[in-house]
């Protein structure tokens, strides 16, 4: 569901980078009063896993794939404030390296999937959590949160798109929840895979007993998953779909620069090692750029 450039009218997506700084502004502030030395390990893991699945596109149905968004997941698991910079920074290697996603509709990408998808996923968690204490019913609100997550981004995408005068809206709200209503249940499964493997292991990641334990530990999980990405299903995801299908993929622009587009480095290693290897490098680079504003933020926390 990355937006790229040339769906989105200028007014929009610049209105959208505003709703994206703000939201992580706040959140921000939040992290730097209330998150803990010990937590931030945790974060750069979860950046890391996060990056290398967004990379495993899987058949949903009749020729769309889907794959791991990561919303639910991190605010069932770190919380509405840490979710939302978690993904924006995943978000932002994405696009500034690989070109994953357009550089002026960032604001929009950061606003449906790290802004809307955690503030809707923290209220289904919250709301179902209190009526359903159980560990069965922590499953349920992660599954249901990741669903709901998946469709309001992409409900949230297609209004936009109407805003910019891309497609009606009476035609490309239907059809971009029908598409992703189906997206959001593997969604929602794998966020349940993904939260039971994470709880399991996460005595491990929040105190660690060295500073570099977290660190191997995320990369090892994100190499796992990047070993994989060679074989990824080559269907488009659910907004590439609908853009085909109502006719407006054209309008998509090139990116103003490139580095690493598709997942692909300069051919270091041969097929189909290279985009294991260029998977592995996103998921360092979130990781790193977690850490470090994790560090920034203690810093100003006892300065």
């Amino acid at each position: 569901m990355h937006i790229p450039d040339g769906f989105l009218s200028t007014p929009v997506a610049g209105s959208l980078w505003l709703v994206a700084a703000g939201a992580n502004a706040v959140a921000l502030r939040q992290l730097q009063r209330d998150l803990e030395e010990g937590e931030l390990p945790t974060l750069g893991v979860l950046a890391a896993g996060v990056f290398a699945a967004q990379a495993l596109n899987v058949p949903v149905l009749g020729g769309t794939s889907g794959h791991l968004v990561g919303t639910a997941l991190l605010t069932a698991l770190v919380g509405l404030p840490a979710a939302t910079v978690v993904m924006t920074a995943v978000l932002t290697v994405q696009v500034l390296v690989f070109q994953d996603g357009g550089l002026l509709a960032l604001g929009a990408n950061v606003a449906n999937m790290a802004v809307v998808g955690s503030l809707v996923a923290h209220g289904v968690v919250t709301a179902m959590r209190r009526l359903w204490r159980t560990r069965v019913g922590q499953a349920a609100a992660v599954f249901l949160a990741g669903w709901s997550a998946t469709v309001a981004g992409a409900a949230a995408t297609a209004l936009e798109l109407a805003l910019s005068g891309t497609s009606p809206a009476n035609v490309v709200v239907p059809a971009m929840v029908v598409v992703h209503a189906a997206v959001g249940v593997l969604e929602g499964t794998l966020s349940v895979a993904a939260w039971r493997l994470v709880t399991a292991a996460r005595p491990a990641l929040a105190a660690p007993r060295s500073a570099l334990a977290p660190g191997i530990m995320g990369l090892a999980v994100a190499g796992a998953l990047a070993f994989l990405a060679p074989w990824a299903s080559s269907d488009p995801d659910g907004l590439e779909r609908v853009a085909t299908d109502l006719g407006f993929h054209s309008f998509a622009r090139p990116a103003p620069f490139t580095l690493f587009p598709d997942y692909r480095l300069p051919r270091v290693v041969p097929d189909p090692w290279n985009t294991a290897l260029a998977v592995l490098l996103g998921a360092a680079l979130a990781y790193s750029l977690l850490r470090g504003l994790g560090r920034v933020l203690a810093a100003r926390r006892t300065s």
